[in-house]
């Protein structure tokens, strides 16, 4: 006997995010920002940390060199530099190129703090997020003022 899979009359409805959670993504959004504009020349190009790629800004992604998007290092910004999407997605973060960069740029004391950091969990409170985002606002304010 084949079975048919049984069809829902109504679509399961998605769980809306909670206020936190909305903030949290928000601040993110504006730490990535300021992150691929930092590195960014007058033109607003900048290279992909592990390929070498030039692109604008707007093109590239925030790459942690960690992985882990509930500790103590999301906003940390020595771990998170920019990446075009093939490193990041495709390549998985292309961490052979990445841990390279990491060595030479900060040191392997710098990274072994980093780690240990990277394996407490972090709840962020609302104010804690809200401070980060002014934080990251203000930055990337005065980058725009340097970028074209």
């Amino acid at each position: 006997m084949k079975r048919t899979p049984l069809k829902r009359k109504t679509p399961l409805k998605k769980r809306s995010k909670s206020p936190k959670a909305k903030l949290k993504k928000k601040t993110w959004d504006m730490f990535s920002k300021y992150i691929r504009m930092k590195y960014a020349n007058e033109n607003g190009d900048v290279k992909c940390i592990t390929c070498g790629k030039i692109k604008h800004w707007r093109e590239m992604q925030a790459s942690h060199y960690i992985d882990g998007r509930h500790n103590a290092v999301l906003f940390e910004e020595d771990l998170v530099h920019p990446a075009c999407y093939a490193c990041n997605c495709i390549l998985h973060g292309n961490k052979s190129e990445y841990a390279a960069f990491m060595y030479k740029t900060y040191g392997g004391e710098r990274i072994d703090e980093l780690r240990r950091l990277s394996k407490f969990a972090v709840k962020f409170s609302v104010s804690d997020l809200e401070l980060l985002y002014e934080k990251f606002s203000k930055k990337v304010e005065e980058l725009e003022k340097k970028i074209t």
